[in-house]
């Protein structure tokens, strides 16, 4: 007897917790995204400085930009940039082909020639040295300039207060849907976390006519770190 009492106090137990869970799953809830934003001055900068050359012959055509590229690479680093903020992102060789049309039917396009080039991408923790990284990069036979993206040496800390701003956003956001719906903001059910992006908010894009930018002046403009959560809380009546 006393065995069956307890398997009935046993069963009448689980029966309420599986309520109070069902019950609770049931609840009414809200979900929100806050979005936090943060503003950074950059403290250093990348550009993709290199040359291109053409040639009747494919040989003689990599020699002029191997030349030049060895010639941009001391006078970079004669601005006190190290050989770790030097990096080779492109290093090609391929044919010209003739833009006029073939003679004869069947004939294939004709090469013309060889065009090699050399890019490398340049870390310039020295700000104020980026205008005259470039200038040494042109001066000595550099003709190719991709682009300057500005960011940040250490990225944690803004990304965190980037993330705390976000959280902020979405209990406002969740505290004014609560009211509006006369409702009062209940227990925090969830948070995760949506990423978070840093970018610049100015950037140089590539440049044209090259041979005739002289001194080159450059534009910090500023980082822009982005965090993103979504949080979901219970509504009390």
């Amino acid at each position: 007897m006393a065995m069956r009492t307890l398997s009935l106090v046993a069963m009448l137990w689980l029966l309420a917790t599986t309520t109070a869970v069902c019950d609770d799953a049931n609840a009414a809830g809200i979900s929100v995204r806050g979005v936090g934003e943060v503003n950074r001055e950059p403290d250093l900068a990348r550009v993709r400085i290199g040359v291109v050359a053409e040639n009747d012959v494919a040989a003689a055509a990599q020699k002029a930009v191997n030349e030049t590229a060895n010639r941009i690479l001391q006078k970079v680093q004669d601005l006190e940039v190290g050989p770790r903020d030097i990096q080779t992102v492109e290093l090609e060789i391929g044919p010209v082909y003739s833009s006029r049309s073939p003679s004869s039917v069947g004939e294939g396009p004709r090469i013309t020639g060889y065009r090699a080039s050399n890019v490398v991408l340049v870390t310039v923790r020295e700000l104020d040295r980026l205008g005259a990284v470039i200038d040494a990069a042109l001066g000595a036979g550099g003709n190719r300039v991709d682009g300057i993206t500005f960011g940040l040496v250490d990225e944690r800390d803004a990304r965190k207060e980037a993330l705390a701003l976000a959280v902020r956003d979405a209990g406002e956001k969740a505290q004014a849907i609560a009211e509006a719906l006369g409702a009062r903001l209940g227990d925090l059910r969830s948070v995760s976390e949506q990423g978070s992006a840093v970018g610049p908010l100015a950037q140089m894009q590539r440049m044209q006519s090259i041979a005739e930018i002289g001194s080159t002046p450059t534009s910090r403009g500023a980082i822009l770190i982005t965090g993103q959560v979504v949080i979901q809380y219970d509504l009390d009546d």
